[in-house]
């Protein structure tokens, strides 16, 4: 996903873990956007989610998923802005973040 973003012109700051995203969000204001997986290794990225909300409350989020009922309770809840269902291709990718973008 990085060197894709990265193709499009794109500034991306990758995190290796739930963790690490949430002391990005925690830590930076430069952030235009965050893409957050809902199946991470350190746990659910619903946590991350939330704490970009708490933490960057008009920051626009983007949800990539496998479980399409789960991504959709998701955006329902407000907890996130656009799905990307998986699998994708980068178009749909980089569709995402610009839709994102507009949003805000």
């Amino acid at each position: 996903m990085e060197k894709i973003l990265v193709a499009h012109g794109f500034a991306v700051l990758a995190a290796p873990s739930g963790r690490v995203a949430r002391r990005i969000l925690e830590g930076s204001s430069a952030l235009d956007l965050a893409i957050v997986d809902l199946a991470l290794a350190d746990g659910p990225g619903e946590e991350v989610l939330s704490a970009a909300r708490r933490c960057r409350p008009g920051l626009p989020l983007v949800v990539m998923s496998g479980y399409g009922e789960r991504a959709d309770q998701v955006t329902r809840e407000g907890k996130a802005d656009v799905v990307l269902p998986k699998p994708f291709d980068p178009g749909q990718l980089v569709d995402a973040v610009l839709s994102s973008l507009q949003e805000d």
